[in-house]
């Protein structure tokens, strides 16, 4: 079986250092979330190590949090894309001799990158763009918010990294899993154009940032 690019969706989080959950006495999961380990104490019953990603049970019993560990929960803001794509690559040693001309090992340095497009999305009712679409303008610029009547909101700069969810096939069928492109990324650029004739669009590039890439294979349940 093959599926097609439309089947993959992309969710963006913007990481934020003041929202990392603590564990504790009566500390636990949300049901059905997904989070990134910041941090575990030494009776941690996470199941992932630490700068990795997991996901809480979709219902039933939670995973207790205990003291020293610290988790952040993302959320998925979806970026309604026309093209995505990844590239992961290693870097290679020349241990070429006389014996053996030509032979090459890796170095086990992986580098993943990729890029996505869209158009920018705007709120038909308030005309205000769409969180997915504001964040990847905030990794570049301040955000000034008027209300016209001297109220005034200012989001300074943010280039800390997001969390980048790529669901690659959203027409799993229960008891299937549901495969996921997960990494922790920084947006290192964006561009847009503004023809008379085309829509407003975003040409977005990530590299990975600090933490584990991963696919992660979640299975399907009503």
């Amino acid at each position: 079986m093959k599926i097609t690019g439309a089947k993959a969706h992309v969710f963006l989080s913007d990481e934020d250092v003041l929202s990392i959950i603590e564990g504790g006495e009566g500390k636990e999961t949300d049901e059905d979330s997904t989070y990134f380990v910041f941090d575990k104490g030494e009776e941690s019953k996470i199941p992932v190590e630490i700068n990795n990603f997991f996901w809480s049970p979709k219902e039933g019993e939670q995973i207790e949090l205990t003291e020293g560990d610290k988790i952040f929960k993302i959320t998925k803001d979806r970026y309604c894309k026309t093209s995505a794509d990844y590239s992961a690559e290693q870097g290679t040693i020349d241990v070429s001799d006389d014996c053996d001309p030509g032979a090459q090992i890796l170095d086990g340095v992986v580098s993943i990158s990729g890029s996505f497009s869209g158009f920018l999305q705007i709120d038909e009712l308030t005309g205000d763009y769409y969180n997915a679409s504001e964040m990847v303008l905030n990794k570049f610029f301040k955000i000034v918010k008027d209300e016209a009547d001297g109220t005034y909101k200012v989001t300074e700069r943010n280039d800390n990294q997001i969390f980048l969810l790529i669901c690659l096939n959203t027409a799993a069928k229960v008891g299937q899993y549901e495969p996921w492109l997960m990494v922790p990324a920084r947006i290192s650029s964006v561009s847009g154009s503004f023809g008379n004739t085309d829509a407003q669009n975003q040409d977005i590039s990530w590299v990975k940032g600090e933490g584990i890439p991963v696919i992660y294979k979640r299975k399907k349940v009503a």
